[in-house]
């Protein structure tokens, strides 16, 4: 997922719902056939980490 596509999950779907106890699907990619859900209000903090791909061997 770029970080754009998370910055509008996180808008459209997340924000909205913020203090609903419901759960909501967060997209995972590259696993076929798994999902995830969560509770928005129960939601404490999110991490996001990078993932660089470049042409730079590190040994």
């Amino acid at each position: 997922m770029t970080i754009q596509e998370f910055q509008k999950w996180y808008s459209n779907e997340l924000v909205p719902k913020a203090d609903s106890r419901d759960f909501i699907n967060v997209p995972i990619r590259n696993i076929q056939g798994e999902y995830m859900v969560l509770r928005p209000a129960s939601i404490v903090a999110i991490r996001v980490e990078p993932v660089f791909f470049g042409s730079v061997e590190r040994v």
